[in-house]
């Protein structure tokens, strides 16, 4: 059964399953912004509301930035996860999938990896805390479809502003001569 809803998606119909999920991520302060049917990220979206269990379950997208040494051999590395509930601990996601503590390149999780959000509609990241839910996280936050997780490391920071001051300061820079 599908149901229109003409200021969200052009008039087009919504499914039942679709509309409880923008329901239920209202009530817990996310803004998920949906895409038209035919675009890639909303044909990809496995996120649901479990009415069982009363939780939402989200696809989860991590995007691996190489550090800048590694540049040059490989490509950002996009993983998926299908299948988060908001209560995990998004970090043990994250750690599943490099197979216990080792993130990128077999670094161990530490100071030198960051885990990064965007702010929609800013052009700016906040740092993620390792220690809360996923569910923590994304309270208050504007997501499209599902969240993303950049994983940045130290070298490769200067390239995601962390607040509005440091966006301003880097357009704003004398470029070198």
């Amino acid at each position: 059964t599908t149901t229109s809803i003409s200021n969200n998606r052009g008039g087009r119909p919504i499914s039942q399953k679709l509309k409880r999920l923008l329901q239920e991520s209202r009530e817990r302060d996310i803004t998920l912004l949906v895409m038209p049917p035919g675009m890639q990220r909303h044909k990809s979206n496995t996120s649901h509301y479990n009415v069982t269990n009363g939780i939402i379950f989200w696809r989860l997208e991590f995007i691996i930035h190489m550090s800048s040494t590694d540049s040059h051999k490989k490509k950002n590395k996009v993983v998926f996860c299908k299948k988060v509930s908001e209560e995990c601990h998004w970090i043990e996601e994250y750690n599943h999938l490099w197979g216990g503590d080792k993130g990128m390149n077999g670094e161990v999780c530490s100071n030198h990896i960051f885990f990064l959000m965007k702010k929609i509609p800013f052009k700016t990241y906040i740092e993620l805390d390792r220690k809360i839910t996923l569910r923590q996280i994304l309270k208050g936050m504007t997501i499209i479809e599902y969240p993303t997780i950049e994983v940045v490391t130290s070298d490769n920071m200067h390239n995601f502003p962390r607040s509005i001051q440091v966006l301003e300061t880097q357009q704003n820079a004398v470029p070198p001569k």
